[in-house]
């Protein structure tokens, strides 16, 4: 298994979907980010597990942001 597998480039015709991909990501961030905002005086609502998947999450979400950009160029 490599270690940076290559994207799987789609065609011009799949521009739409991947636009939606895009424009869907500041929503979902401010999304999440009320939620949290909401239960920050009440740390004790999150366990240490959804705390660490929400980073994974958005983790891997920003990591893409190159993928979409190499995409679009292509």
């Amino acid at each position: 298994m490599t270690a940076d597998p290559v994207p799987n480039w789609q065609p011009l015709t799949a521009l739409p979907l991947i636009a939606s991909l895009i424009d869907g990501e500041p929503a979902d961030g401010r999304e999440h980010q009320a939620t949290l905002l909401a239960v920050r005086d009440r740390p004790y609502v999150l366990d240490d597990a959804t705390v660490e998947r929400g980073i994974k999450l958005h983790t891997e979400q920003r990591d893409f942001l190159g993928v979409f950009a190499e995409q679009l160029a292509r």
